[in-house]
C-alpha cells in the first residue's frame, strides 16, 4: 500500500476582483496546504497543475511558491507535478513552456516536472505517469500518448500506476468542454487518475474506489460559480491510500478559505427587499468568521428597478463595513411587454446558432469559449487575460 497526497489548482497570484486581499487568500490556502501536507507525512505529492494563475508569475509569487514547495521536499516528500493550462505560455520559437522546470532544477530530483519528454517515473514498485495540459485540438496526441504510457507503465508498476493529468473529462464536464472521455480512460491500465483543471471536488467525503478518477479541486474559490459547492464540500486536497487498483480517498478541507455568502431572490416590494437586507446582516453578524465573507446577492424583479439593487448594495456595504470583504448585488429585470407570453419565447441553443453562423469548427469552438467566459461574469481584466491565453495556444 502507498499513501500520497493529491493536490491541484493553487492558482497562486490570482487577484480576484482586482483585490489584493484575494491574492493573499490564494497564498494563505497554499501555505495551509503545505503545513498540512508536511504534517500528514505522505510518501509523495501528486500535483495536478495550475500552480500559478499565470505562466508569468510575479517575482513575489514565484518566491512564495518556491519557499512552500521547498518545505515539502526538505521534509523528505517528493513532488511529482504537471503543468496546467494557466502554467503554460508560448515559446518564441513555437510550443509551450511553464515555470515548473525552475523548481525541478532547484530541488535536485525531489521535484519532478512530468512532461511529454519525461512522462514517467518509478518509485519503488509504483509507476507515476504525467502529462501537461493538452488543448482539445491536440486531444488525439494526448490519447495516443496515454495509450503508449499505460502499456509501458504496466510492466514497471507492479504496485500500481498513477496518472497525473490536468484535463476535463466527460461526463464529469459537458462534452464540448472536455478533452477526454471516461470511456477512453477506463480502457487504460491506470490504478488512480489524479486530476486537475476542474475546480470542484468530486469526492466530498471518504470514499473507497477502484481505479478512481479523482478531482481534488482548487484550494480556493477561483470562479464565483464554485462558491456554493465550496460551502457544502470544502476546498483542499486528498490524502490517498492506494492498494493495487483500490484507492481510499480522504478529503482534507482547509480552514483559511474565505467564505462566500450567496443569496438568490425574486423581490417585488421594498418591504421584501428590507427583509432580505436584515437577513443578510443577521447572517453576517451572527457568526464569528476567520475571514470577513464575500456577500453575493442576485436579485430578480418585475416591479423594482436597478436603483433598488444599488441602494441595497450601498446599505449592506455601509452597515457591515469591516465585517465583510465586499458586497456584490446583481440585478435582473423580469419585466415584459404587455400581453407577452413568456412561455412562448423560444429556448436559445447557442451552440446551434454558432454552428449555423460559423462553419469552421475551430473558430466555432473559440467563439463558444468566449461566450462561456462572458456568461460566467468575468470582469474585463480577467476576460482579456483569458482571451490572451486562448489566443496564445489557439491555431486557426
Amino acid at each position: 500500500m502507498v499513501r500520497f497526497v493529491h493536490a491541484a489548482d493553487f492558482h497562486l497570484g490570482r487577484r480576484q476582483y482586482g483585490l489584493e486581499e484575494r491574492e493573499r487568500d490564494f497564498l494563505d490556502a497554499f501555505n495551509e496546504s503545505i503545513d498540512r501536507i508536511v504534517t500528514a507525512r505522505p510518501e509523495f505529492v501528486a500535483f495536478s497543475g495550475d500552480l500559478f494563475d499565470s505562466y508569468r508569475p510575479s517575482p513575489t509569487t514565484l518566491v512564495s511558491a518556491f519557499v512552500g514547495l521547498r518545505r515539502v521536499v526538505d521534509s523528505g516528500i517528493r513532488i511529482f507535478a504537471v503543468a496546467g493550462n494557466h502554467d503554460l505560455g508560448p515559446l518564441p520559437g513555437g510550443g509551450r513552456a511553464s515555470p515548473l522546470p525552475l523548481f525541478e532544477e532547484a530541488m535536485a530530483g525531489l521535484f519532478v516536472n512530468l512532461r511529454y519528454s519525461r512522462p514517467i517515473e518509478v518509485l519503488g514498485g509504483l509507476a507515476i505517469v504525467g502529462l501537461p495540459y493538452t488543448p482539445r485540438q491536440e486531444a488525439a496526441t494526448l490519447k495516443s500518448a496515454l495509450e503508449r504510457l499505460a502499456k509501458r507503465a504496466k510492466g514497471v508498476g507492479k504496485e500500481g500506476v498513477i496518472a497525473i493529468l490536468h484535463q476535463a473529462v466527460h461526463p464529469l464536464v459537458p462534452p464540448q468542454k472536455a478533452e477526454l472521455s471516461r470511456n477512453v480512460l477506463d480502457r487504460l491500465a491506470f490504478s488512480y487518475y489524479a486530476m486537475g483543471h476542474v475546480h470542484d471536488r468530486n469526492f466530498a467525503s471518504e470514499q473507497k474506489q477502484r481505479r478512481a478518477l479523482a478531482y481534488a479541486g482548487s484550494t480556493e474559490v477561483v470562479e464565483e460559480r464554485e462558491a456554493d459547492k465550496a460551502a457544502l464540500y470544502g476546498k483542499g486536497f486528498y490524502v490517498v491510500e492506494l492498494d493495487g487498483d483500490v484507492a481510499t480517498i480522504s478529503p482534507v478541507s482547509l480552514e483559511s478559505v474565505r467564505p462566500f455568502l450567496t443569496y438568490r431572490r425574486t423581490v417585488e416590494t421594498e418591504e421584501e427587499l428590507e427583509r432580505l437586507r436584515r437577513q443578510i446582516e443577521s447572517d453576517v453578524l451572527g457568526r464569528s468568521w476567520l475571514k470577513p465573507p464575500i456577500v453575493r446577492v442576485s436579485l430578480a424583479s418585475k416591479r423594482l428597478g436597478p436603483d433598488s439593487a444599488k441602494n441595497l448594495q450601498m446599505s449592506l456595504q455601509d452597515n457591515l463595513s469591516e465585517k465583510v470583504l465586499r458586497v456584490f448585488v446583481r440585478y435582473r429585470s423580469l419585466q415584459r411587454e404587455e400581453g407577452e407570453d413568456v412561455l412562448s419565447k423560444p429556448v436559445v441553443d447557442v451552440e446551434e446558432i454558432f454552428g449555423d453562423l460559423i462553419p469552421n469548427e475551430k473558430v466555432r469552438r473559440l467563439a463558444l469559449e468566449i461566450y462561456r467566459l462572458y456568461t460566467e461574469g468575468k470582469g474585463s481584466r480577467e476576460l482579456v487575460r483569458e482571451l490572451e491565453r486562448i489566443y496564445q495556444r489557439w491555431e486557426p
